[in-house]
């Protein structure tokens, strides 16, 4: 895979996450502070990854998971 190939990827990859992590919040009807109470993932991380400003890292990247828990 080309190095262009992966960005779009990992853009497309990190779209879908912000996207799931509006959409779970929006449902239980949490806000950004309660899901860092519940994950221990700063307002700040939560903030930029909704607005796609920055890649989790491998500890925020389970964010979405520990969210549906």
């Amino acid at each position: 895979m080309s190095g262009v190939n992966r960005e779009k990827e990992s853009n497309y990859l990190l779209h879908v996450l912000a996207y799931n992590l509006l959409s779970i919040r929006s449902q239980r009807n949490l806000s950004q502070e309660d899901l860092e109470d519940l994950t221990g993932v700063s307002v700040n991380e939560i903030s930029k990854i909704e607005r796609e400003l920055t890649k989790p890292t491998g500890y925020t990247g389970s964010l979405g998971e520990r969210a549906r828990n």
